[in-house]
């Protein structure tokens, strides 16, 4: 009864007392991110004391002991992953005590996934997209590096989503200086902690459209012969289109060039037929004939 007078006589008339007794936390520290789920939890204080911890805030968790009557404790201690919080207090055995509330600090155990990306080994390319699928929840930045040994470029981007296989594309990177070489590329996906490197991979370098050096066709019995010249190193294909069919569609002429060179013959229906042709190389780059109107008769 006396104890509860004096203490409602302490609070009435506004007294207060520093404790003698001074705890301080060393690890963990406020804000900062670890990358192991165990965490060395680091205790000091200036008088020998009982150390206790409690890792929420609600006014009924129960405070656990981590060290005994000592003036340093030091404990290995398993948190979870993502965001922490905990609160520590010392009492001697006299029964002073001091608090340190609130020490939130973040784990962060996984380091960054690279699963898969683009383009493979050997595709030849002319820089409209490379991509990479990767997981990691606390993503900072994404960087791709490319270029020859004695000429390496960078992009980087820091607004991709971060998430379970998430993908990132570098759309229209400029691979001018390059065309005609081999060029390698990798990505590295970085967390707050760590970066992670994906392989190097090796691709050609194409970013100059076909070139039509020659084209004609000749039509005989209800039939058009087409004939190109075309300078390509990495050619693909020529395929053509008739808007005047009931359902248009794309169709092949030639999938290779003998000397630069490509014929075929096409039989068409009696009346108009507006074409339109194109040459694509291995790249994707391409060279467009637009609205060739061809009559069979």
């Amino acid at each position: 009864m006396y104890k509860r007078i004096v203490f409602l006589l302490i609070l009435f008339l506004g007294i207060s007392f520093v404790s003698a007794l001074d705890l301080t936390v060393n690890n963990p520290v406020q804000d900062e991110i670890y990358p192991s789920r165990t965490v060395v939890i680091n205790l000091d204080s200036d008088d020998v004391a009982n150390f206790y911890y409690k890792k929420d805030t609600l006014a009924n968790t129960k405070w656990k002991r981590l060290c005994m009557m000592e003036t340093v404790c030091e404990k290995r201690f398993r948190f979870d992953e993502g965001d922490n919080m905990i609160s520590f207090k010392a009492v001697t055995e006299g029964g002073e005590q001091d608090f340190v509330y609130d020490v939130s600090f973040e784990v962060d155990s996984s380091k960054p996934r690279i699963h898969t990306m683009t383009p493979r080994r050997g595709s030849y390319i002319k820089g409209d997209l490379f991509s990479v699928i990767y997981t990691e929840d606390n993503l900072q930045e994404i960087t791709l590096d490319y270029g020859t040994p004695t000429d390496i470029r960078m992009a980087s981007r820091t607004d991709c989503t971060p998430g379970r296989n998430q993908v990132c594309n570098f759309e229209n990177v400029d691979l001018t200086d390059f065309d005609g070489k081999e060029i390698e590329y990798w990505f590295a996906v970085s967390d707050e902690l760590r970066t992670v490197t994906s392989r190097r991979t090796l691709v050609n370098v194409d970013t100059t459209a076909p070139e039509l050096n020659y084209f004609d066709y000749t039509i005989s019995r209800g039939s058009a012969t087409f004939v190109f010249e075309i300078k390509e190193q990495n050619f693909k294909d020529i395929s053509y289109i008739d808007n005047n069919d009931r359902n248009p569609r794309w169709k092949r002429l030639c999938t290779r060039l003998r000397d630069g060179s490509c014929s075929r013959r096409i039989p068409f229906a009696r009346g108009e037929h507006l074409l339109d042709i194109v040459a694509v190389d291995k790249a994707g780059n391409s060279l467009v004939i637009e609205d060739d109107l061809l009559i069979i008769v």
